[in-house]
């Protein structure tokens, strides 16, 4: 590697640090800041940078690895995501094999394309069990949680005995079928159509209880 090879390395693992620690401390608190939308723009864009430096310096491992995370983030900035222990887990561990490919390109030995390609297939799981319950959280039980507060206002204002003697059915009565269509895709197999469905369902699901 030339000098000016080995100044950009440098440089690219000095800013990938930076965007680490970025990454490090809003996964401690994953939880609130789900909430703040600017806060999930600084995850998105930090492992959007080390995906794009990665890339630039021919570090596959490192831009496929960044790039999940990126994709996890984008999860946040497209709706709703009910943050729980499970979650703030599974993200940091995320964040480990992010990490511990950083530290191999630091180190005197650095990181080899085969090592790189070995982490990252190890990973895998990982990141599958990941993605799993991120769609979970933001697909299932955030509009579950909707659906109960549309729930709860509808019985608030009709009662079973009025329920039981009108022809049309409830916004919860129409959401049921829509929830069993919805579990039917959460339980098959993980593909991103099966999550785009899933989407499609919560967001005809949210329309339906609010009566739209």
């Amino acid at each position: 590697m030339s000098d000016n090879q080995q100044r950009i390395l440098g440089y690219f693992i000095e800013e990938a640090k930076e965007h680490l620690a970025t990454l490090e401390q809003g996964m401690l608190n994953l939880a609130g800041v789900s909430e703040d939308s600017e806060q999930i723009d600084d995850l998105f864009r930090a492992a959007h940078s080390i995906k794009g430096g990665g890339a630039m310096l021919g570090y596959t491992s490192i831009q496929k690895t960044a790039h999940r995370l990126e994709d996890a983030f984008k999860v946040f900035r497209d709706g709703k995501v009910t943050v729980d222990e499970k979650l703030e887990s599974l993200f940091l561990t995320a964040f480990d094999i992010l990490q511990d490919l950083i530290s191999r390109l630091e180190s005197p030995e650095g990181l080899s394309e085969a090592q790189g390609k070995e982490l990252v297939k190890n990973a895998e799981p990982q990141f599958y069990q990941l993605q799993q319950h991120l769609d979970a959280c933001a697909d299932i039980k955030a509009v579950i949680a909707d659906l109960g507060e549309a729930a709860g206002e509808e019985e608030g204002k009709v009662s079973t005995a009025e329920e039981s003697d009108t022809a049309s059915q409830s916004p919860l009565e129409q959401v049921r079928p829509l929830l069993r269509e919805m579990l039917s895709y959460f339980h098959g197999e993980d593909t991103a159509e099966s999550r785009q469905k899933l989407r499609e369902i919560c967001d005809r699901a949210k329309e339906t209880a609010n009566g739209e």
